[in-house]
């Protein structure tokens, strides 16, 4: 969806080097057919990546015949699927591919997901660049929080690069790497209260996006939906969806840190 007149965009200018070896944590695996891994599992010394999970989906087994995407979380935020095809050629073990419109994951709306301070994250492998804004997430750009596929606006060359948007109003950043480009890529959102920042690769893409006011993210009626704009309801780009694989959609009620989306990013990668 294109973003308001008025944008305050954080234009990604920043290269953070991290040094030191990140120590993977380990996500158990089932081997049995249809089975799910278990969420994450951190050791003590490590920052714990459980806190404040609320949605962990590993996307390992095809689970569209039973009509239900398990949330490994513990928070039960299972996803119903439409038009999504599994693939077990995901960045770790399966993924979900989103070829057409109106292809979508929903996660119905609860208070768990409309969290004041939350991370959304998702590796993604796309090749796609449109005029429409395709949903990684979505929950509502201009009332809640959406992260998305730009695209291009009022002369600005935005398609390829993530974006995030967070109502009430519009608070908009975006990166500069794009990542429309056929590659697997870790896309990471995190917002404290304060600061909006988005993550590549497990690299901050720039400054904080510092809003004037501290604030919270909008509480909404929409459904989370993955992979597709439900949330713009009787406008031009209502219905599209992502196009590409999506695979280990997480999301927390908090803002995890630099030091934590890196550690993430090791862990995954």
């Amino acid at each position: 969806m294109k973003p308001r007149m008025f944008l305050c965009v954080a234009l990604c200018v920043m290269a953070t080097a991290f040094t030191g070896s990140l120590a993977a944590h380990a996500c158990a695996q089932s081997t049995k057919a249809g089975a799910v891994k278990t969420s994450l599992t951190v050791p003590a010394t490590k920052p714990d990546l459980s806190r404040g999970l609320i949605l962990h989906m590993t996307f390992d087994a095809d689970e569209t015949g039973a009509g239900r995407i398990s949330d490994v979380s513990g928070m039960g935020n299972n996803g119903r699927p439409s038009g999504v095809r599994w693939t077990a050629s995901g960045k770790r073990g399966g993924a979900y591919e989103f070829a057409g419109d109106s292809n979508e994951i929903v996660v119905a709306n609860n208070a768990s997901v409309n969290p004041k301070r939350f991370t959304l994250a998702a590796w993604i492998k796309t090749s796609a660049s449109s005029d429409k804004w395709l949903r990684i997430f979505d929950k509502s750009y201009s009332r809640g929080y959406a992260l998305s596929i730009a695209a291009d606006w009022q002369g600005n060359s935005w398609q390829g690069l993530v974006s995030l948007e967070i109502g009430p109003g519009t608070h908009f950043s975006v990166t500069r790497t794009k990542v429309a480009d056929g590659q697997w890529h870790h896309v990471v959102a995190t917002f404290d209260g304060s600061e909006q920042i988005l993550f590549v690769d497990g690299k901050p893409e720039g400054r904080p996006l510092r809003w004037m006011t501290p604030g919270e993210t909008g509480l909404t009626d929409f459904d989370l939906v993955i992979g597709c704009n439900r949330s713009n309801v009787g406008e031009y780009d209502y219905g599209v969806s992502f196009r590409g694989l999506i695979d280990e959609p997480m999301m927390w009620n908090r803002a995890l840190t630099i030091k934590e989306v890196a550690m993430l990013f090791e862990s995954q990668k």
